[in-house]
């Protein structure tokens, strides 16, 4: 079991919001605090120091619409963000519980919340909430979010690709599955069936490696066939928990995995992180136009919540397998080498690695016009030609982009374009049967080590 590391933290900052909060909620539109008098309208700054770092936390105070922090929450009429929550069974046009007409709008007339947040009790809530999860996450170092607006584009393999490797480099990483329909980690890192314990700390993560650590849903379904058939409220309470109860300790990095879209599951997520300081949101696409039009939705959501984006991940562009060395030779066993050195040699993948590589190919050539397979006369005139060359096949275009593809639309929308993924079957076993060493790097999976090679160095300047 870990032995969980606590230390002591200044509670300034959760003091400070709390007050203004409360005064905000009163209607007193300026006070005076440690001699300084503060206003509606202006921004209040304080400094946390966590981990040797100074941290300032900005508060743009506002009637009658709570306060503002760090980019906030919820998009107000005027393009103001806030962090007041909204209830996720709350009716249209709800004002926030903090807001001074919680309870008391014509729009919250029939809402269950209304008698709480009339009488403060919802507020009071709130804050208790963001103090808690604010707490458990200081010793989170770099929270990073994997979002996409489309389904089925590799969320979660991008997800566990990236926690996994960071753990390889020898970080400490906690990956959190809030894909509550769909849960995908434990089955991609090979814990799938395993249980979380409860101790004195609250939730213990279960741990796929000494220094890897995962928390999903799908840990406390009773059959990993079970149905999740939950309401917002239901998803937001356990979001919730997961954020307040789960003892991640101290952690260099939590990556979040989340479902497809712009709804429950990530405002949920985006409002109870919104106290601490999330590094960025790694944004997953594949090149067709039906993907990147949902794609740019999620970008624009991640502005309106103030999300800062760390860049995007064109996924399956492309498809590079080894080619069979002879007819019938559907399973390849290659000692010590990369599984696609030979055609991915033009992306510089050579790297040796070590352990037995297993390859299936069905890949046949055939005659367009009339079906016929002519893969073992291609093959043996392959071979003559080059009989020291480890030979194999590469497409760019497998889903091919009636436009510019990822990388213009990042360009058009003006975030990073972070690399390109190419359809693995190597990265694909892996996420079948758990990531383990002895299956071996494709050239999916060097790609991605590549982009996380990129993004644990720009955390360093963080």
């Amino acid at each position: 079991m870990r032995i969980p590391h606590h230390r002591p933290r200044t509670t300034t900052a959760i003091g400070l919001t709390l007050l203004v909060a409360l005064c905000v909620s009163l209607g007193i539109e300026q006070w005076r605090v440690a001699g300084r008098t503060f206003r509606l309208g202006e921004q209040l700054h304080s400094i946390n120091k966590r981990g040797g770092k100074e941290e300032t936390t900005c508060w743009r105070l506002k009637k009658g619409q709570g306060i503002i922090l760090r980019g906030g929450m919820m998009t107000t009429p005027d393009g103001q963000t806030s962090s007041n929550i909204v209830p996720p069974d709350a009716n249209t046009e709800c004002p926030g519980v903090s807001s001074s007409e919680a309870g008391r709008q014509s729009s919250c007339e029939g809402c269950p919340n209304q008698s709480k947040c009339k009488s403060g009790e919802a507020a009071e809530k709130q804050g208790q909430a963001y103090a808690v999860i604010e707490e458990r996450m200081s010793e989170v170092n770099h929270t990073i979010l994997v979002l996409s607006g489309k389904g089925g584009v590799g969320k979660s393999t991008v997800a566990a690709s990236i926690a996994w490797n960071l753990a390889q480099k020898g970080f400490m990483v906690g990956i959190l599955d809030v894909d509550i329909c769909g849960p995908s980690i434990p089955k991609m890192l090979g814990v799938s069936g395993m249980t979380v314990q409860q101790s004195s700390f609250g939730w213990e993560p279960v741990m796929a490696t000494s220094n890897l650590c995962v928390m999903s849903i799908g840990f406390l379904l009773n059959h990993p066939d079970d149905a999740v058939i939950w309401r917002g409220p239901r998803k937001d309470a356990l979001i919730r928990q997961f954020l307040s109860q789960v003892n991640w300790g101290a952690l260099d990095y939590l990556i979040i995995d989340t479902p497809p879209g712009t709804s429950d599951e990530h405002i949920s997520t985006a409002q109870y992180l919104a106290q601490t300081r999330i590094e960025g949101a790694v944004i997953v696409t594949t090149p067709q136009d039906v993907s990147l039009s949902d794609v740019r939705k999620e970008i624009t959501f991640c502005r309106k919540v103030g999300i800062p984006i760390l860049g995007v991940i064109e996924n399956m562009k492309g498809l590079t397998v080894p080619m069979p060395m002879a007819v019938g030779d559907k399973e390849e066993h290659q000692e010590g080498e990369h599984a696609a050195a030979a055609v991915g040699a033009h992306r510089g993948d050579n790297a040796a690695l070590k352990g037995t590589i297993k390859m299936k190919s069905s890949i046949q050539i055939i005659d367009m016009n009339t079906n016929e397979d002519l893969t073992e006369v291609a093959i043996e005139v392959l071979k003559r030609a080059f009989p020291t060359r480890r030979l194999g096949f590469h497409t760019d275009d497998i889903l091919p982009p009636t436009s510019g593809g990822a990388r213009q639309m990042a360009q058009d929308m003006s975030v990073p374009y972070l690399g390109l993924v190419p359809l693995d079957p190597v990265l694909a076993r892996a996420c079948d049967l758990g990531f383990e060493d002895k299956y071996g790097i494709g050239e999916g999976q060097a790609c991605l080590r590549r982009i996380v090679d990129s993004i644990a160095k720009s955390s360093e300047h963080v």
